[in-house]
Order: C-alpha cells, then structure tokens, then sequence
C-alpha cells in the first residue's frame, strides 16, 4: 500500500491503498510517464517532486472532468469547487470525483518541493528519505 507524505510527516494521500483508489491515474501515468509509473507501482519508497506530481495529475484530472462532467476548461480550484458543489453524493462519479479533488487540492496547496511515497510496510521510510533531502 502506497501513501504519500509531505517531508513533515503531513498525509497528502486521501486513502490508504493508492493503487486501488488511483487506477486510473495509473493507466495515463503509465502512456504519459513510464518511469513514474515503475516508481509508483513498485513497493519501494521514492521521493518525487512536488510540481512533476502535480503537473502528472493535473494532465489526468482535466482528461477525466472532460470525460464525466463535460468540463473544457482550464483545471483551476475555483472550477473544482463549481464542481464540489454541485455534485451529488448519489451521483455515480462523486467518490471518485471526490478523491481525486482532495488529492489535487493537497497536491497544490503543498509548500514543500519533495513528496515522500512509501509502502506501508516500511520500517524507517523517514530515514530513508533523509538522504534524498542531503543531496538536494
């Protein structure tokens, strides 16, 4: 299970199994960026630049409301947030549209330059981050 975490130990992730809740993210990953793809589904811990994630996510975020909500517009937070409002818990897409809001909207309001992914079953992942940190 992948989780995804700011260098202050601050969660970005919305779930705790990245790979379930973002299949779909990692289909585009994987044509867009495949040696994003390999980190993302390999079970080792990496560290990631902030802007790159989020550039990755904005590129399938905008493809997806285009595809389940006709949006054709700029991804920006004040479209999302039309979106978050009008939508229904009922409606089909709105766990999914839901997640992926958190995740971009955590994604973008993150000061930090790194993100740390790391499987749930790292002993140290923090120390293992560190060294990354030295050799910025």
């Amino acid at each position: 299970m992948k989780k995804l975490y700011t260098y202050d130990n601050k969660r970005i992730t919305v779930c705790n199994d990245f790979e379930l809740k973002f299949k779909s993210f990692l289909s585009f990953i994987k044509k867009d960026d495949e040696k994003i793809y390999l980190l993302l589904i390999n079970s080792s811990d990496f560290n990631i630049n902030r802007e790159v994630l989020l550039e990755k996510f904005q590129g399938f975020f905008e493809n997806w409301l285009k595809d389940h909500f006709a949006l054709n517009q700029p991804l920006s937070i004040n479209s999302l947030e039309i979106i978050f409002n009008e939508i229904k818990m009922t409606d089909n897409r709105y766990e999914e549209f839901f997640s992926y809001y958190n995740f971009y909207k955590k994604l973008f309001d993150s000061k930090d330059m790194n993100l740390f992914f790391y499987d749930s079953q790292s002993k140290t992942p923090h120390g293992h981050f560190k060294k990354y940190l030295n050799e910025l």
